[in-house]
C-alpha cells in the first residue's frame, strides 16, 4: 500500500495521506520543495479491494513549555479526522480501533532542566481521569461491535486526554525516541513491551506526530545535554547545530555568530557518531541518535512496513508559503532579558505574523524547521506526508489524514477529481490506466463500465455525497466526492489480496485552483 510521496513542501499539506490510496505527482528540487500541482496532473491511486477495517493509532504529542495552542487546534479539529473515518456503508460507520497517546519528554539521563531520569519514556498518557476513559484504560477503544471503553464522544475524550499531556515537558523534545520507546522498551518487571499488547497484526498501524520544534533525540545520558556546554546559545539550538547542515555544509559550534540560509538548502545530518562517542566538543559526527537507525527499529516492531503510515504536524513551510529561511541569531529567552543565539522559526501563525523582527507571542504561535522530523518521514517512502503546524487551523491535516486511513480500511473515496478529458459526450470521460493487482502481478487495462458494454471486470466513478463528502477548510482544500468500484462476475467478494492500481490525470486542488484564476476544462 503506497502513499503520496513527501514530494513538495506546498503540496504535502494538499495532498491526502492517501493509505489504500497511493497519490503521487510529478516532484522537482528539493524533496517538500515543489509548487503546487497544476490542472492535469497525473496521480496514482491505489485501492484495496479486501481490506480489514483495524486500526491502531499512536499520537506523539509534543509537551513542552509552548505547546498549548497547537494542543488545542488539534483537541478542536480532530472531529474532522473521526468523521473522515466513518463509512456510511458498514455497520458500525466507524472501524475497530485502538488511539494510545504519547509525549516527547525522554528526559535526558542527567542532571539539569530535564529529569535526571528518563521523563515518560514512551509510555502510553491517561493522564486526566474526568475525560471519559474507563478506569484502568491505557488507550482508547472502540470495537467492531460499536462498543467503546469510554463514556462520551470519541472526540470530546480524545481532546481532552491530547490536551491533559501539559506542557511541562523536557525542553529537549524527542518524539522520535518517544516513538521507538513507546513500541520497543521491554517492563522491567513484565519483560513485555506494551506495544504487545497494543498492536494487531492485521490492524493498519497509522503514526501521528505533533510538535513545534525539530527532534532532538539522543543516547540515553548523552553529554548533549549537559547545561554548560555552551553560554552563548540557548539550550535547544545545540540540537540544531549539530543536526543540522546547510548548502553540504555542518554548522559551526558552538554559536558566535548569526547565520542563514534558504531553507530548501539545509537538511538533517546522517553523520551520527559511532556508539560510545557523544560528540559533545566535534562536529565531525552528529552526537544525536541515527533517524534511520529509530525508523528501522520501528519498522520492526510492527513486522510489516506496508502496514505503517506515518503523518507529521510540524516545523514546515505553510501552504502557498515561498522563501523561508533557515535563520540562527540573538533572541530573548524566556523570562529573561538576556539574549542568546537561538534557532528561529521557519513558519508562523499568519494570525499572528511577527512583522520580521522578535515578537515573543509570534515566536510561540511559531514553529522551528523539522529538518530530522522530515529525513525520518523520508524512510517510510510512499507511505508519509507532512502538514505545517503553524497553520491557522488544522482542518486540512485532520480531513486528509482520516480519509487517507478510511481509504486503506476500505472506504475508496479518491482523494483527487479525476479529470473529465471529453466534455462532448456525457458523463464522466476519464483518462486513467487502471488494472488489478494480486500477489505482485498485474491485470490487462481494466475498461470504464460505460466503454464497453458487458465486459468485466470493469471499473467505475460514482458520486456519493453521503459516503464520500466533499471536504473544505480555511486553507481551500477540496475532496471531491466521488469513489472507485469495481463491477465484477458473479457475487463473489475479491480475494484478500487484490488492489486495484489507478494512474490517472486528475485535477488539482479546485477551490486554490480557482482562487487563483485557474480554467480547468474538465475540472468544474
Amino acid at each position: 500500500m503506497s502513499l503520496p510521496y513527501l514530494c513538495p513542501r506546498s503540496v504535502l499539506a494538499t495532498a491526502p495521506l492517501v493509505a489504500l490510496a497511493y497519490l503521487s505527482s510529478a516532484c522537482t528540487s528539493h524533496p517538500l520543495a515543489a509548487p503546487l500541482p497544476k490542472p492535469g496532473q497525473n496521480s496514482r491511486i491505489e485501492v484495496n479491494l479486501n481490506p480489514s477495517r483495524k486500526l491502531d493509532m499512536i499520537f506523539m504529542i509534543d509537551n513542552s513549555a509552548s505547546m498549548k495552542p497547537k494542543q488545542d487546534k488539534l483537541a478542536k479539529q480532530f472531529p474532522r479526522l473521526i468523521d473522515a473515518l466513518k463509512d456510511p456503508a458498514m455497520n458500525p460507520a466507524l472501524p475497530d480501533m485502538r488511539i494510545a497517546i504519547i509525549n516527547s519528554d525522554v528526559g535526558t539521563g542527567r542532571s539539569g532542566s530535564c529529569s535526571p531520569q528518563y521523563g515518560d519514556r514512551g509510555r502510553f498518557q491517561m493522564r486526566d481521569t474526568t475525560c471519559g476513559a474507563n478506569p484502568g484504560a491505557r488507550w482508547l477503544e472502540f470495537d467492531a461491535n460499536g462498543k467503546g471503553n469510554f463514556v462520551g464522544e470519541l472526540p470530546a475524550v480524545f481532546g481532552c486526554l491530547a490536551k491533559a499531556v501539559g506542557v511541562g515537558g523536557c525542553g529537549f523534545e524527542q518524539p522520535l525516541q518517544a516513538l521507538n520507546l513507546a513500541l520497543n522498551l521491554k517492563d522491567e518487571a513484565t519483560g513485555r513491551t506494551q506495544s504487545a499488547d497494543f498492536l494487531r497484526p492485521d490492524a493498519l498501524l497509522a503514526i501521528v506526530l505533533l510538535t513545534d520544534e525539530d527532534d532532538c533525540s539522543m543516547p540515553l545520558e548523552s553529554l548533549l545535554a549537559q547545561t554548560n556546554l555552551s553560554a552563548t546559545e540557548s539550550w535547544s539550538l545545540r540540537c540544531a547545530t549539530r543536526a543540522h547542515q546547510c548548502q553540504a555544509k555542518n554548522l559551526s559550534y558552538p554559536t558566535s555568530a548569526e547565520f542563514s540560509a534558504n531553507f530548501d538548502d539545509c537538511q538533517a545530518r546522517t553523520d551520527t557518531c559511532p556508539d560510545g562517542e557523544s560528540g559533545k566538543d566535534a562536529t565531525s559526527c552528529s552526537p544525536l541518535a541515527d533517524v534511520k537507525k529509530l525508523a528501522e527499529s520501528i519498522k520492526a516492531a510492527k513486522g510489516d512496513a506496508e502496514r505503517i503510515l506515518v503523518a507529521s504536524i510540524f516545523g514546515w513551510m505553510r501552504e502557498g508559503q515561498t522563501g523561508a529561511t533557515y535563520r540562527i541569531a540573538k533572541a530573548p529567552q524566556p523570562g529573561s532579558p538576556t539574549e542568546v543565539f537561538d534557532y528561529w522559526p521557519v513558519c508562523e501563525d499568519p494570525n499572528f505574523p511577527s512583522t520580521g523582527g522578535y515578537n515573543e507571542t509570534a515566536w510561540g504561535m511559531g514553529a522551528q524547521g523539522g529538518l530530522r522530523i522530515k529525513a525520518f518521514l523520508d524512510e517510510f517512502p510512499d507511505r508519509a506526508q507532512a502538514f505545517s503546524i503553524c497553520e491557522p487551523d488544522f482542518t486540512r491535516a485532520m480531513s486528509s489524514i482520516g480519509a487517507a486511513i478510511a481509504i486503506q480500511l476500505g472506504k475508496p473515496c479518491l482523494p483527487r477529481k479525476l479529470q473529465d478529458t471529453d466534455l462532448t459526450l456525457p458523463g464522466l470521460q476519464p483518462d486513467c490506466d487502471v488494472r488489478l493487482r494480486s500477489n505482485g502481478t498485474l491485470s490487462e487495462k481494466l475498461p470504464y463500465c460505460s466503454d464497453l458494454e458487458g465486459r468485466k471486470p470493469c471499473w467505475k466513478v460514482v458520486k456519493d455525497e453521503q459516503r464520500c463528502p466533499a471536504v473544505t477548510s480555511t486553507e481551500g482544500n477540496l475532496f471531491p466526492s466521488q469513489y472507485v468500484a469495481v463491477e465484477r462476475q458473479g457475487s463473489s467478494p475479491p480475494p484478500a489480496d487484490q488492489f486495484l492500481e489507478m494512474n490517472c490525470l486528475t485535477c488539482a486542488d479546485l477551490l486554490k485552483a480557482y482562487q487563483d484564476g485557474y480554467q480547468i476544462e474538465g475540472c468544474k
